[in-house]
């Protein structure tokens, strides 16, 4: 399977993180660039948002990251 482009990529990361709600979103993007250097808009790599994701919301960060992987391989 072909790697989704990084504008598709960046899209389906705001769509998964906005599940929770556009504040929540635009505060998971400040805080995945401030704490961990990732910018969501440059394509990061899934590794990268998934770690950032599980030291915020522990456990619970796999319904974002389910809603990710999902999405990449649709």
């Amino acid at each position: 399977m072909m790697s989704p482009d990084p504008e598709t990529t960046a899209s389906i990361l705001k769509e998964s993180m906005s599940i929770l709600g556009e504040n929540t979103y635009e505060a998971l993007k400040f805080h995945m660039k401030e704490r961990y250097g990732i910018d969501l808009a440059h394509n990061p790599r899934l590794e990268d948002v998934e770690f950032a994701l599980r030291d915020l919301f522990g456990p619970s960060a796999d319904i974002i990251m389910i809603h990710i992987r999902r999405r990449l391989n649709a």
